[in-house]
């Protein structure tokens, strides 16, 4: 391997985080802290398992499934969390490093992709200093934050859309409509719109 830049070090999750099982929650009661499983948040619930940065690994299902949640949380058994070393490495940055990682290619289990931390703790990993690691990680949350930005404003013009279309063409009330409704094989519509469905595709 080619000599690492002033800074940088090369190292393993191990090294930098403590890989923990979630738990059971059926005891616990509905409440204001998200509980994760696999495949992302299934309730929440009365207390929290972990208060500090953490990234959430899924030990079943999807192992390519990722969180980081900076917020109290609790997890269940299918997804691991960590305890990480912020001496070492910025939770963000860590979160962003591991998204490059090929997790799906450790899978030990058969019927359904597994992930154990025999596997996982060897992932060699190379860490740039901590300003860089900062830099890196503000780029790239910027990013997520326009993509996030760019799929509301999707989701809002879709919802837009909808609500026009049942508007103008289930309700038939579009701006200015005072037509008289008259029979066709699609049932009642407008007149104009009558003369436009009689109209030759070739005019």
């Amino acid at each position: 391997m080619s000599e690492l830049p002033l800074g940088w070090t090369e190292t393993t999750l191990g090294d930098v985080v403590d890989i923990k099982y979630g738990k059971d929650h059926k005891h616990l009661a509905d409440g204001d802290y998200p509980l994760y499983g696999s495949g992302g948040v299934m309730r929440y619930v009365e207390k929290p398992l972990y208060s500090e940065p953490s990234i959430l690994i899924p030990r079943k299902g999807t192992l390519s499934n990722l969180f980081f949640v900076e917020e109290p949380f609790w997890s269940v058994d299918t997804i691991f969390y960590t305890e990480i070393n912020t001496k070492s490495v910025l939770p963000r940055y860590l979160f962003y490093k591991l998204k490059t990682v090929n997790l799906a290619g450790k899978n030990v289990g058969s019927a359904v992709p597994s992930l154990t931390t025999k596997v996982l703790n060897p992932t060699e990993l190379i860490i740039p200093s901590l300003p860089e690691q900062q830099a890196i990680a503000k780029l790239l949350s910027s990013f997520d934050e326009k993509i996030e930005l760019l799929r509301a404003q999707n989701e809002t013009l879709e919802t837009l859309a909808q609500t026009i279309f049942k508007e103008w063409f289930c309700k038939f009330n579009y701006p200015n409509a005072s037509d008289e409704m008259v029979d066709s094989e699609l049932g009642g519509i407008p007149r104009r719109n009558r003369a436009v469905l009689n109209t030759p595709i070739n005019q």
